[in-house]
């Protein structure tokens, strides 16, 4: 009986070993770096983004990988990506979520094409699979990205070559996808978080300003033309009162002394 090769040869179980023990370590790093991040990024999504796709490129030995976030109509928005993706991101703007994870994508853990070429989509000439075959992509691996039950983006990487993804790798991309649902989470929370603080904020001043005024209006309507200014990230903003059917000018924040004074003039 011919003994197993691993048995037979202790120095490519050795190898072995050290090769995987040197990607768990690249792992827990990768992982360990994407964590900081993410506690760092106060609300902004891109870098954390764009720091797990580059990361789970490097750890699967993909060529490139890209994060496309899902909008309402189920369709697909470039979230982040590998700079090696990027000339392909436009091609997946607008496409059904079901183009890219098939007609039940709640079901599907992941979609591993092999070969884009040799599917039934690219011999019917489908426009976003042709065109990411002409830009280079050959073997693809794409995982939903869900938060609360609802997929809310689509982590993929892709190759050059025709070269399946292992399962390992799968894996991986599994737990980045995992990871970026906490991202998008942590983000939500936190600027829904601020939206509310600044909303108080702006209230407490205007109470204040009613409070320290209490003869004189203008100064409230000026308080609350330059608070809802600054809450909706406006370019300007007028309060106005209604007498006899006509708007009348109570309060504005400034654009410029000829447009202010063309606002005034005319209610």
């Amino acid at each position: 009986m011919t003994p197993h090769n691993a048995a037979a040869d202790p120095k490519q179980v050795i190898a072995d070993l050290e090769r995987k023990l040197a990607e768990s370590v690249a792992q827990q790093a990768a992982a360990t770096e994407v964590l900081q991040i993410i506690n760092g990024s106060g609300g902004d999504l891109k870098p954390v983004l764009d720091v797990m796709v580059t990361k789970a490129s490097e750890l699967c030995d993909a060529t490139g990988g890209g994060l496309y976030l899902v909008e309402g109509d189920k369709t697909l928005n470039f979230g982040g990506s590998t700079s090696s993706i990027s000339a392909v991101a436009s091609e997946l703007m607008g496409v059904p979520l079901a183009s890219i994870l098939g007609p039940n994508p709640q079901d599907r853990p992941f979609v591993h094409v092999v070969d884009l070429k040799a599917t039934k989509a690219y011999r019917n000439g489908v426009p976003f699979i042709v065109a990411s075959v002409d830009r280079g992509i050959r073997s693809w691996l794409g995982v939903p990205v869900i938060n609360d039950g609802v997929i809310v983006a689509v982590f993929a990487l892709y190759r050059e070559e025709v070269r399946p993804f292992l399962e390992n790798q799968i894996r991986l991309l599994q737990s980045f996808a995992v990871q970026a649902s906490i991202a998008m989470k942590n983000a939500q929370l936190f600027n829904e978080t601020k939206r509310a603080l600044e909303q108080q904020t702006a209230t407490a001043d205007i109470l204040k300003v009613i409070a320290s005024s209490p003869s004189d209006v203008q100064p409230v309507f000026e308080a609350i033309a330059e608070r809802s200014r600054r809450l909706v990230g406006g370019l300007s903003t007028s309060v106005s009162m209604i007498v006899d059917d006509m708007f009348h000018l109570m309060a504005l924040t400034p654009i410029s002394a000829e447009a202010d004074a063309a606002l005034r003039a005319h209610p």
